[in-house]
């Protein structure tokens, strides 16, 4: 899952938060040297999981300022996505499905 990517990734930075993987003792990274694309990726998917949590919940409880909030949310995130992984499509499907459905029950 997201939690074992992001520490494969910490762990290819260095052992140690700040670490450079194989610059030695002292060797602090700056945030830009700490693979920000597989972190960024991370952090997209956990917002994604979440986004797709918030829009079930509020189209279950028929939250329909919420519902619209998140969808919001939901759209600018996807279509922020340069590519979207396989794993993360069938959430992408999901948040893209309850806004088709909600969008007819206007």
């Amino acid at each position: 899952g997201a939690g074992s990517r992001l520490a494969r990734v910490l762990k290819m930075a260095g052992s140690c938060p700040g670490e450079v993987a194989g610059g030695g003792a002292g060797a602090v990274a700056s945030a830009s040297s700490l693979m920000p694309a597989a972190v960024e990726a991370v952090a997209a998917e956990w917002m994604l999981e979440f986004v797709c949590h918030c829009l079930c919940r509020y189209f279950v409880e028929d939250c329909a300022a919420e519902f619209q909030h998140w969808s919001g949310v939901a759209e600018a995130l996807i279509d922020g996505l340069s590519r979207i992984p396989k794993p993360q499509k069938k959430t992408v499907y999901v948040c893209q499905l309850l806004m088709r459905i909600a969008k007819g029950n206007r």
